[in-house]
């Protein structure tokens, strides 16, 4: 619910999915609200009426303060720690972001969404180590340190600062460029559905994926002035597939990594190439090279996407890097802080 343009709380009509818990909680420690109240994700009439029944009678008892928000009927930060929902020592969401190959992991597109959301107090920002100056690409070492992260409930910094990261504890996600594999790699293997931390999931807020080769066909976000063809895709052979709603692509026309043709020879071609570079792979799938060499010494009507494709590889190194970034990102930054609102 939002009151002058700003976010103040769960009202009468909101749907969410923390509602379900909060009214277990409620019935679970006030006979009124166990005669009244339902477990749906609407916030009804009847919780309404429950939640001003508790805020008078928190603020006789003390348990709201004089300097607590107090909005009648509101579901807010104040009242989740006056009726014991939530704890009142604070937990900040934490935020993780994974950098690109050769990639600074404090400067990038992940590292800003990450540090904005820092400084502004909104969550604590933990950029991801991994092996990235290896060629082949190493994300396995991304995703052991997100997975020793992620299973963690407290974890302690470097400078012996105890971070806790209890179930519940709302989180984002940013990345970029190889930062976007190692994600996919680690939703896939950690936090999807019948996998070890999938326990975590409920409480991802938002992710935002950049440069991604693991790219779906057409997802991209509607604020990128160049955004690629709607039937182009990453150059990757395995990709996202119903790509959550909360995860954010962005992606521009001409970057060879995103911005990959779905059907036809030279897409498969800088696909086998792709796979090459960053996993040593030569064979397996239509993308295959080794099924492809043959192209090389085959008549000339084969010979051409094959050239096509080595002539965008060596294209995108000399001039075409630029199109891998250059992102405008202050409205996926407003997107993480509008979903972390949402669970505050």
């Amino acid at each position: 619910m939002e009151f002058g343009g700003q976010y103040i709380g769960l009202g009468e009509g909101d749907r969410s999915p923390a509602l379900p818990e909060i009214k277990r909680h409620l019935k679970r420690k006030f006979t009124p609200a166990r005669n009244t109240l339902d477990e749906s994700d609407l916030f009804t009439p009847a919780l309404t009426v429950e939640v001003k029944r508790e805020q008078a009678i928190f603020m006789a008892d003390g348990r709201l303060k004089t300097t607590d928000v107090v909005v009648p009927g509101v579901i807010n930060l104040a009242f989740k720690y006056a009726c014991g929902f939530m704890s009142r020592e604070k937990i900040l969401p934490l935020h993780f972001s994974v950098e690109g190959h050769m990639s600074d992991m404090w400067v990038g597109p992940a590292a800003y969404v990450g540090e904005v959301l820092r400084a502004e107090g909104r969550a604590l920002h933990f950029p991801t180590w991994y092996d990235r100056f290896a060629l082949p690409f190493k994300n396995q070492t991304g995703v052991a340190e997100l997975t020793k992260r992620l299973s963690s409930t407290e974890f302690t910094l470097d400078n012996g600062t105890r971070i806790k990261f209890p179930a519940g504890t709302p989180f984002t996600f940013s990345s970029f460029s190889q930062g976007s594999m190692i994600w996919y790699d680690f939703y896939h293997q950690q936090l999807a559905p019948g996998k070890p931390l999938n326990w975590r999931l409920k409480d991802i807020r938002a992710a935002i994926v950049c440069g991604d080769p693991n790219r779906e066909m057409g997802k991209c976000v509607d604020w990128i002035p160049d955004p690629p063809p709607i039937d182009h895709q990453g150059i990757m052979d395995v990709r996202w597939e119903d790509t959550p709603w909360w995860m954010l692509e962005l992606a521009r026309e001409g970057d060879m990594y995103t911005d990959n043709e779905s059907s036809g020879e030279r897409g498969l071609n800088k696909t086998a190439i792709a796979k090459i570079i960053t996993q040593n792979k030569w064979s397996g799938g239509p993308a295959g090279l080794l099924s492809r060499v043959g192209d090389l010494v085959s008549p000339m009507d084969d010979l051409i996407p094959v050239t096509l494709a080595l002539y965008d590889a060596i294209r995108f190194g000399v001039g075409g890097i630029r199109k891998h970034g250059g992102y405008e990102m202050e409205p996926a930054v407003q997107f993480c802080r509008e979903r972390l609102a949402s669970s505050a």
